[in-house]
């Protein structure tokens, strides 16, 4: 009677760990390919042009309660780590929304004023518009082959715009480089100039669905 107590008891605990384990390797499971549950899409890359030895690209996912927006770069060749400027805004990108009916959402107050950057300006003046938090620069070192993040923000942390209706957005990266006559980012006070890149452009369906559209220059 103890004997098969103890099988019993055996049992139990083996299936609860089995099941915990199920879930931990769903949840883990998830990123790649699998949604997490209700709610969730998969995550879903979207490519864009090269340009500088540069390929962008974008990583979207829909949530319950928003988009989420993920900006790389892989480089085609290797260039040295002070060659690119990352400033570190929330966006790195120029940022453009349209609803189904073609009419174009406002940015937000924040975002708007994160994404008024100079064409040309010192290193330190690069971060004039950024959280304290968040203020600084990254030096990017190009691996061919081998991506870097640009940006990972919410898309309603920039607009305003219902989850229920389909949007067209336009997404333009960039990122500062040295002026033609210099080869490298050395010092703080350096003018830099703001390189922006191809523009990428989808549509994001309310059912989660992303098709890429035609950008025409």
């Amino acid at each position: 009677m103890r004997t098969r107590l103890w099988f019993l008891l055996a049992a139990a605990i083996l299936l609860v760990a089995m099941c915990s384990w199920n879930i931990i390797k769903g949840k883990l499971g998830r990123i790649a390919t699998e949604p997490a549950g209700i709610g969730y899409f998969p995550m879903l890359e979207v490519l864009g042009e090269e340009s500088n030895h540069l390929t962008s690209s974008i990583l979207l996912e829909k949530t319950r309660d928003d988009w989420s927006v993920e900006i790389r770069f892989t480089p085609t060749t290797n260039f040295a780590q002070d060659t690119w400027l990352l400033p570190t805004s929330p966006f790195n990108a120029k940022l453009v929304l349209w609803g189904s009916n073609g009419k174009e959402f406002p940015l937000r107050d924040r975002a708007r004023r994160a994404m008024e950057l100079a064409d040309k300006t010192t290193v330190s003046n690069s971060w004039r518009n950024i959280d304290l938090s968040r203020r600084g620069a990254k030096n990017v070192l190009g691996i061919a082959g081998l991506y870097f993040q640009v940006s990972d923000f919410g898309l309603r942390s920039a607009f305003d715009f219902p989850l229920n209706q389909d949007v067209v957005l336009q997404i333009a990266p960039v990122m500062y480089r040295p002026l033609p006559n210099q080869e490298h980012i050395e010092f703080t006070r350096q003018i830099v100039q703001l390189v922006e890149f191809p523009p990428i452009r989808v549509k994001l369906e309310s059912n989660g669905n992303v098709e890429q559209l035609k950008w025409q220059r």
